[in-house]
């Protein structure tokens, strides 16, 4: 005989007295504390005889309380027994909550690797800068700058100090500011800085970049695009005073979303609060408008005299007002014609030269070079082959197939004509660009190619810089294997923050060198990274060229296997564009493809699926997304996480709640584990909805506020936008217009400023908090905007909404006309998304049947409700409900008081578990009068 629930709650408390060696009474009291603090163990005792019936939540709660005491016999096949005969409509999903399976569940999230610890502070610090001399009124300036306006920036021509006096105010801050972050830019590479600067905040408790940065590492996936970072990195700085460097930005001054976040990190708010910001650069930085500039000229004829000292030279007075004035008292020329001055014997006649020289920093360089031995010239020649990136004494060796270099090191850096940097991986050396760009070209090129490949030989021996045996492969015009390890290792730099600088290498190639495959790998690898970077056409282009190249060759199965690549790329750099396009390409791909290449075909019908459900065909998209499900490569969380998240979407859409609620949580659980930040505010955006429709609204709410506290904490503009709105739903059905109408008009601001597609369901909830609220014009008014929005971009869902809020308007203020008119163009619209279970549809036909009952047709209302309750039941209990609702409203006015008493005690039970409190006032307002009638 089948045991109901207070039977198999009762035998649980028995099992748990003899388990525990606690009284029954005793346990009860426990578990009603646990539930509650408030709820006492009488309460628990009607449970157990059914005086009580749970809710869903309750059951959950129950359950999970009961999970705790670790009974042995309380097995997943026991409590899914007690969860259904408790009256749970989803036993499995709790079930699932409490008994995860633990090898899928190692299958979703094992990353194959953990999350690295960002470097140690030093390596975010300021290269040591001997020997500093004078800018006594430039160091004052800088430093009174930074303490009012927290913004100094450094300017002028290159060697003339910008850096060195950048470093003596940074170091002099460090014990003032909450931390210290430099960084020097040597190309237009923004996302090593971000990377950097991602790592240090991970030292203050602002882990979440970093982490976003280590869960795409991990899972193979695309990194946050540089927008994106920014965005968060304001969100982590804006209130933290931290002091940033940052050196040479004239490399990266025109790059937009480096332009808008120093724009908003120096905008006026909270005064200390704020970061402070150090910048040096060749060129004034005029997007900061209201900034003060230092700019910088040469030293003065006693900081000369100074500098001269620190490098123990000394001379007569006229001799450095002479020399003061051919060098203009610039640093860098200074530095080296110390080195000059201190080996030759006839320091008048030199500095005479000097002042008729046509080219002063080419003179100096050539003498400084005929002084230095043979083996500092090597060690100087090898430095500039580093093309500005710093290097340690191994490479170098490596590089001049030389041992015990170390005293020519000491020797260059004690002229300083070398730049020591102690960094995470020992001392580095540079140097300045002046002598880096002259070293250069001192070798033939003969001999600079072959310096070129021993340097990519030991970085590629090494395995720890793919990056540098890149770079140097293509320096040395090793074609083949440049193109050959970008391909291997794309993804891997890409995650390193090597995007544009891998670009920059490729596109200095001569394809031509390559046999077809090479090129065809060439244009692969650089249409991948040309579509991360925003430059779409150019990426489709090599795709394209790509896939023509592969028509000529022979077919077999690694053609095939490039050919749906290619097919695979363009149908995701087009997802956005064009989907109905990239869906051509993608099942193109998927005819070519062969069976047995599993990764391949899983990750072509994953991308299938995901642009048949932006084009709303859920149908098609679920039979592709489950048709790969069980193919799914091991661990590739990103595909895992993105098939998940797209199957509770569909699932969603198609109103099979417990699948959308169940793949959802797969894939939050996931991304959670390798710390994807983003990505679990995004999954959040869809539980929030499956969570409300399934009546769990408190849950909804909870998942929606937790998901806005990320976005908002990571600055995420577009997620922050749907979450307001849906939180703005949450609320309205909740009865609480007002912190509805707060979430929906904050979403308009936001969607107003980017011209972003949420601003229409926030109008249209917006309409509704009017029409609640009886505004009714100024519903009216709201829902026209939207009309004409949906319009613009062709939304038919979301002008099956508005012409249904707009019927329910009229209804309202009595014009039946009217209202009929729109609940025919609302049915229209519905009819024209296909594959939908649309709950507009049942709303309108329950509008149908209060314009029929007022109208005194109770065939067609009663036919009309009817319709509206079939339709609904099945995919919303809280428009069902309020269909049952008004239908009993109707009846009961109508004195058919057995019926409408029905309908309206079935719509106040679905009201009180949802916690609907304005629809509940009115239920139970009825149910009294009917009472009171009865009485």
């Amino acid at each position: 005989m089948q045991l109901d629930f207070g039977d198999l709650f009762s035998n649980a408390l028995h099992d748990l007295k003899q388990h525990t060696g606690k009284k029954i009474s005793l346990l009860q009291d426990e578990i009603g504390h646990q539930f509650d603090p408030s709820t006492s163990g009488s309460t628990i005792e009607k449970w157990r005889y059914r005086k009580t019936k749970l809710t869903e939540t309750q059951l959950a709660q129950l359950a999970d309380i009961l999970f705790r005491y670790q009974h042995p016999q309380h097995d997943r096949t026991w409590f899914y027994e007690f969860l259904l005969q408790g009256g749970a409509a989803y036993p499995e999903l709790i079930c699932d909550k409490l008994f995860p399976a633990a090898e899928e569940e190692t299958a979703i999230i094992d990353s194959g690797g953990d999350v690295l610890a960002a470097p140690d502070l030093s390596a975010y610090r300021p290269p040591y800068s001997g020997g500093f001399v004078g800018r006594t009124a430039e160091y004052a300036n800088t430093w009174q700058q930074l303490q009012t306006n927290r913004l100094a920036i450094l300017s002028g021509m290159a060697g003339v100090g910008k850096t060195s006096l950048a470093v003596q105010v940074a170091q002099s801050f460090e014990a003032d500011a909450d931390g210290l972050f430099w960084h020097r830019f040597y190309d237009q590479n923004l996302y090593d800085f971000l990377r950097r600067l991602a790592g240090f905040l991970s030292h203050f408790k602002r882990p979440e970049l970093w982490e976003i940065f280590e869960a795409a590492r991990l899972s193979g996936a695309t990194p946050p695009d540089v927008t994106t970072c920014f965005d968060i990195l304001v969100t982590q700085l804006i209130d933290f005073p931290v002091l940033l460097c940052l050196d040479d930005l004239q490399f990266v001054d025109d790059h937009p979303a480096l332009i808008g976040f120093l724009q908003r990190l120096t905008a006026d708010n909270d005064g200390e609060k704020r970061p402070m910001l150090l910048i040096t650069s060749r060129r004034f930085p005029h997007f900061l408008i209201s900034a003060n500039q230092t700019e910088l000229k040469g030293l003065t004829v006693e900081d000369t005299k100074q500098l001269l000292t620190n490098r123990q030279l000394i001379l007569a007075d006229d001799l450095i007002t002479e020399l003061h004035l051919v060098t203009a008292g610039n640093g860098a020329f200074l530095t080296m014609a110390a080195v000059v001055l201190k080996q030759t014997h006839n320091v008048a006649e030199l500095i005479g030269r000097l002042a008729t020289t046509d080219d002063i920093e080419r003179f100096l360089l050539e003498e400084v070079d005929d002084r230095l031995t043979s083996q500092e010239q090597q060690v100087m020649i090898a430095v500039a082959i580093l093309s500005g990136y710093s290097g340690q004494r191994d490479v170098l060796e490596a590089m001049l197939d030389q041992q015990n270099i170390r005293l020519a090191l000491r020797s260059l850096t004690d002229q300083h004509l070398l730049m020591g940097e102690e960094g995470p991986d020992g001392r580095a050396y540079s140097q300045h660009q002046i002598l880096q760009a002259f070293y250069y070209l001192q070798p033939t090129r003969k001999r600079r190619v072959l310096l070129h490949q021993r340097a990519a030989a030991y970085y590629a021996a090494e395995g720890q810089d793919n990056f540098q045996t890149i770079f140097h492969y293509g320096r040395a015009g090793m074609v083949e294997q440049t193109v050959h390890l970008a391909s291997e290792q794309l993804w891997g730099l890409v995650n390193q923050g090597m995007a544009s600088s891998v670009r920059a290498v490729l596109a200095s190639l001569d394809e031509e060198s390559l046999d077809e495959s090479g090129r065809i790998a060439y244009r692969l690898t650089l249409g991948q990274l040309e579509s991360l970077l925003g430059e779409y056409d150019s990426g489709q282009e090599r795709f394209e060229q790509a896939a023509a190249m592969l028509q000529t060759m022979p077919v077999n199965s690694q053609t095939n296997q490039l050919k749906a690549q290619v097919c695979l790329y363009i149908g995701e750099l087009l997802e956005r564009q064009s989907p109905p396009e990239a869906l051509n390409w993608v099942q193109r791909g998927l005819e070519i493809v062969d069976a047995e290449q599993t990764s391949l075909t899983s990750e072509l019908q994953i991308q299938a699926g995901t642009l048949m459900m932006h084009m709303g065909n859920f149908g098609g998209a679920l039979e592709q997304l489950l048709g790969c499900l069980d193919e799914l490569p091991q661990h590739n969380s990103a595909l895992q996480i993105k098939t998940y998240k797209n199957l509770g979407a569909i699932y969603w859409h198609l109103k099979q709640l417990p699948l959308a609620l169940q793949y959802s949580e797969k894939a939050l659980s996931a991304s959670r584990h390798i710390k994807n930040h983003l990505q679990t505010a995004r999954i959040s955006i869809n539980l929030g909805p499956i969570k409300y429709t399934l009546g769990d609204w408190d849950g909804a709410i909870v998942s929606l506020e937790d998901a806005l506290e990320i976005a908002q904490r990571l600055g995420s503009h577009t997620v922050v936008l749907s979450l307001h709105v849906n939180l703005g739903r949450c609320y309205l059905e909740k009865g609480n217009e007002p912190k509805s109408k707060t979430h929906l008009e904050q979403a308009l601001v936001l969607a107003e400023e980017s011209g972003a597609h949420q601003a229409i369901p926030a109008r249209i909830n917006l309409a509704r908090v009017h029409l609640f609220a009886k505004r009714y014009e100024q519903a009216l008014a709201v829902l026209e905007v939207a009309e004409e929005d949906a319009l613009v971009k062709n939304d038919q869902l979301s002008l099956a909404a508005v012409h249904t809020i707009q019927a329910d308007v009229y209804l309202r203020m009595q014009d039946l006309p009217a209202a009929a008119e729109h609940v025919q163009e609302a049915l229209k619209e519905a009819q024209l998304v296909g594959g939908v279970v649309n709950t507009d549809v049942g709303v309108c036909w329950r509008i149908k049947g209060e314009i029929a009952a007022i109208s005194g047709d109770w065939e067609a209302a009663h036919g009309a409700f009817t319709k509206s309750v079939d339709i609904l039941s099945s995919i919303d209990r809280y428009q069902t409900a309020l269909t049952q609702l008004t239908w009993g409203s109707v009846l009961l006015e109508n004195n058919e008081l057995d019926q409408g008493y029905d309908l309206v005690d079935q719509a106040q039970a679905v009201f009180a578990e949802f916690g609907a409190e304005r629809e509940l006032i009115t239920a139970n307002a009825l149910i009294m009068m009917m009472e009171g009638k009865n009485g």
